[in-house]
This record gives C-alpha cells, structure tokens and sequence, in this order.
C-alpha cells in the first residue's frame, strides 16, 4: 500500500487522551509510505513509541507530525508557551518560566506562530463583502551582530546613536574598501544622520518596514501574512489573494493603486474607500482596522 505523505497524515484520527493526561497513539499505518506492515521498535528518551515499517524499513514515532515532534519538553513546559504567546511576554520571561534557553523557547514560540498560520490565514475563502489594507511594521534586527549583514546587504549601520567617531570606528577595516568602491556609501553611513521618520516617508524599504497584507470578510475569515518589504506591488498583492477572495466577493480597500490589478483580473466588485472620508455609503474599513489593533508582531 502506498500513498504519498500529505495523504497519509490526513488519514491518521486524531491522538486520545488517557486519564494520565499522556496522548495515547492512534498510528494505523507508515506515515512515510502508507504501509500496513510496521512494529514497535522501543521507546525514544521522552517516552514516545517508535515505530519500524517492514516495507521501507524507515522509523518513526507516535507524535509524528505534532507540535512535539522532535523535543523533549514536558506538558507544563509547552502549556506555558502557550500562556506566554496568548498574553505577547517576551522570549527572555518565556525561557525563564519554562526553565529553558532562550533559543529553546524562540523555537517553541515559532511552533506555535506556525500551527496558527496553518490553521488561519491560509485555508479561507473569502465570498462575502472583504476588507483588505495592509498593516507596516519594522523588521526587527535584535540580536544581530554581523556587521557585512547591515553594510552590504542593508547599506546601514546598526540602529542605534554613534557619533562620527565611533561610526569611523566601527567600519574598521571596511573603511578602505568602501572608500575605493562605494564613496556615496561610505559618506551615507558617517554622515547622515537616522532619524525616526513618521507616515508615509518611514514607509519604504531602506527603513525596513514590512507590509503584513490583512483581510476580513462579515464570516470573520481572516487572512493575515507578510507580503513584501516597503510598500506592495500590484503583483505582489495578486498574488497572495488572487485564489482567495471568489468571484461573488466585493473587495473593499483604500485608493492604494495595487490593488487595481487584482480587481481587473479576477473581476472583482471593487468599492474604494477614499482616506479622508474613511466611509463609502454603506462600506468601511472599520473590521480590518479593528483587527490591525488587536494584533502584535514581532518581526
């Protein structure tokens, strides 16, 4: 028997729930090939049952594909990640609750944030009357310390205060080069000053804003996702809604002129919400906006 591994998974019934509080395993056939033929081959050090199939001769265990796939973190340890993610506490107060490193607890928390995404965001469709507008935010680059990662990638330095002397002494050796290749650079990054810039002047990508590219219908189906550094192009909003909003939507937006291409391809009833008016009759971005208030991101 064989199948591929999306069809399999979907095949598995969901884990039980014995009255130790310990999932109980549901495992009917390979989740690699499909295969009826497999036997139990003893235990990993968490306590999960392995698993061997006779057919592909490859090994798996009980919590395949659940969020506990490969770690060894306990109950309580997982409940507080998700205490700590409901509540937006900080990666350093989760480690400290959890009693874990910090990339241990970054890498919980990034568990979380995508078994969300695979369950919203993702999946609806939207066939009613759609708000749509994007929501920026900055990049957040904490923690980073390579320095080629901000001047050649970036063509930056560091947010944060230096003076001109501690910029000079902070290119170091990179001084002479950017001298003899890239001068404009060089004289951007000792001279100019980076200054917070507020409205639609921070908006760009040299400022590292990221676009998150929201939608909301009258169902409450959500889509939420990253679309493109700085402001969205007409393609770039295409394609991340092009298969999701039908044919029967109306597509409610502001004047933004990306999404004009979307409307004319998909032929879509388009009512455009004028930014100084903030209503159009009966239509408004009030759900989608409502919805950027109450999301907090960490990027």
């Amino acid at each position: 028997m064989s199948a591929t591994s999306s069809t399999v998974r979907t095949s598995i019934k969901p884990r039980t729930i014995c009255s130790s509080g310990v999932p109980r395993s549901s495992i009917e056939c390979c989740v690699h090939c499909g295969s009826l033929s497999y036997k139990k081959i003893g235990r990993t050090s968490s306590g999960a049952q392995r698993f061997l199939c006779k057919d592909c001769h490859k090994s798996f265990t009980e919590n395949y594909g659940l969020i506990t796939h490969h770690t060894r973190l306990l109950e309580w340890q997982w409940k507080e990640a998700i205490r700590s993610t409901i509540n937006v506490e900080s990666i350093t107060t989760l480690a400290k609750n959890m009693n874990v490193s910090t990339k241990t607890a970054w890498l919980c928390r990034m568990k979380i944030y995508q078994s969300i995404k695979n369950i919203y965001g993702y999946n609806d469709t939207f066939n009613s009357i759609t708000e749509v507008d994007g929501k920026y935010e900055r990049i957040s680059f904490k923690g980073l310390k390579d320095k080629s990662y901000f001047l050649d990638r970036l063509n930056r330095m560091p947010r944060h205060h230096r003076s001109r002397e501690d910029r000079i002494k902070y290119l170091g050796d990179d001084y002479n080069k950017l001298f003899c290749t890239k001068p404009g650079l060089l004289k951007h990054l000792i001279y100019d000053t980076s200054k917070r810039l507020n409205g639609k002047y921070a908006i760009d990508v040299s400022h590292q804003h990221v676009c998150i590219l929201t939608a909301i219908d009258r169902s409450n189906n959500i889509f939420i996702a990253p679309s493109t550094a700085g402001v969205p192009k007409s393609k770039d909003v295409y394609d991340r809604l092009s298969n999701k909003i039908s044919s029967d939507a109306v597509l409610v937006s502001d004047n933004h002129a990306s999404y004009r291409y979307l409307v004319k391809r998909d032929n879509l009833e388009h009512i455009v919400i004028d930014t100084t008016l903030h209503t159009n009759s009966t239509f408004s971005l009030a759900r989608v906006n409502s919805l950027h208030s109450s999301l907090v991101f960490n990027v």
